[in-house]
């Protein structure tokens, strides 16, 4: 009965320590803010899946929430949280609903890696991104710029997001266009 006690609190012990490690790998992963991955942790995964599906398509799609630095000037830094955490939700729910990935990439840049998808099904998404800002219950207009870098090549995912964010910030302030892709 000792043994078996004594392998008993050794195996839960051993658990118990699992479990530790995963809460703490989880806490280097993904950003509290937001709960999306943070930026290190986005790559990694992207990576993994890329190597794991190299005959897929993916599209990296860079998200930046224009002049939010008024929103936190005017609304206070709370309100400016609260935006950010719902931007991660709906970019979450996205993600989820193609099979992606979304990622935090610090200040108001968000990040997701997608399968490939065509011109019209890119518009209907960013309709739903420009529906779901359009009613957000505030009184500023939330715009998001979103640079699309359509994967084609063995380069390191930091630079394909750099290329996303590049298309994003070529159409920083049109009110007319919503996203631009990388060429």
């Amino acid at each position: 009965l000792f043994l078996w006690n004594a392998h008993k609190n050794k195996r839960t012990k051993e658990l118990v320590r699992k479990k530790e490690i995963e809460t703490y790998q989880k806490k280097l992963e993904i950003n509290e803010l937001t709960n999306l991955y943070n930026r290190f942790a986005f790559y990694q995964k992207v990576e993994k899946v890329l190597k794991e599906n190299p005959k897929e398509k993916y599209q990296l799609y860079a998200c930046d929430i224009e002049q939010f630095k008024i929103v936190n000037d005017l609304f206070g830094i709370v309100e400016g949280d609260k935006v950010l955490r719902d931007m991660a939700a709906f970019l979450q729910k996205l993600a989820d609903e193609r099979k992606g990935i979304a990622g935090y990439m610090g200040s108001d840049n968000f990040i997701l890696c997608l399968p490939y998808c065509e011109l019209y099904d890119i518009q209907k998404m960013e309709k739903k991104i420009d529906e779901h800002f359009k009613i957000y219950p505030l009184d500023f207009r939330i715009r998001v710029a979103t640079g699309i870098y359509n994967v084609e090549e063995n380069i390191p995912v930091s630079l394909m997001c750099d290329r996303a964010n590049l298309a994003a910030a070529s159409i920083k302030g049109n009110e007319l266009q919503h996203f631009a892709i990388y060429n």
